[in-house]
């Protein structure tokens, strides 16, 4: 999706009308003053373009303007959203592709279609395909880390199903990625404190976590050297392309 900009409408002049001094020598030398009604009036507000904003009627005072929703003080600056950079290849953080989860990365999102999931532009699809899973790699993504993967699983059968990363950037929505302590895994996610626990995990290194939110049932798929978290990968939790 590409990004937009609004066009902003800047509000009209406010016009000051002209201060006659009307100087009058009086018996006792008394000076008469400006007529008040010269005076710019204070706080008024224009609409233009469906936008509000404050006309400043002080010199020394500071007026508030509202832009997109946002109160500015002193100016009308108006609001920037992020650009969505999906199917760019880009990864920033634009479109959430430095989010994995609970349902994808960015617009690269669980059961696409392999089609779908190239129309992305975050994917490069790579060898052939079998009868019931192809290889893809994130676009943008460093190349594999150690025990840390670049790649995605696409099923037949169950579209993207495997979407593992090497970025360390890239954070679940609690905050853990390539890096994490377990520590701060097991307060991320407390439900699933005791699978570090179990005899397994101290065997391989690895346990699968509920994803949070999730609407395909999705979960997380954490591998550790020591205390630390060396690849992360979401993926459904019926996922036919890998064991």
């Amino acid at each position: 999706m590409t990004g937009f900009r609004r066009r902003w409408d800047r509000p009209g002049a406010v016009r000051f009308g002209l201060c006659t001094v009307v100087g009058a020598l009086a018996v006792g030398g008394a000076l008469t003053g400006c007529s008040a009604s010269d005076q710019p009036s204070s706080g008024a507000a224009t609409s233009t373009g469906g936008s509000s904003s404050a006309a400043v009627a002080s010199t020394s005072g500071t007026g508030a303007a509202t832009t997109g929703g946002t109160s500015t003080a002193g100016s009308t600056t108006p609001g920037s959203g992020a650009p969505d950079r999906a199917g760019s290849g880009e990864t920033g953080t634009a479109g959430g592709a430095n989010v994995l989860g609970p349902d994808g990365l960015g617009a690269l999102r669980l059961g696409m279609a392999e089609d779908q999931a190239s129309a992305t532009g975050l994917i490069r699809v790579q060898g052939e395909a079998t009868s019931q899973c192809s290889n893809a790699v994130l676009v943008g993504q460093p190349t594999d880390q150690r025990t840390a993967e670049n790649f995605v699983a696409i099923s037949a059968k169950l579209g993207v199903a495997i979407i593992s990363v090497t970025d360390p950037a890239v954070r679940t929505p609690e905050g853990i990625g390539l890096g994490s302590t377990l520590d701060q895994v097991k307060a991320a996610y407390p439900g699933s404190a005791s699978a570090f626990d179990d005899p397994s995990f101290a065997d391989q290194r690895r346990t699968n976590i509920p994803v949070p939110g999730s609407t395909h049932g999705a979960v997380y798929r954490v591998q550790a050297s020591g205390d630390t978290v060396d690849s992360l990968a979401l993926q459904l939790s019926d996922q036919d392309c890998t064991e």
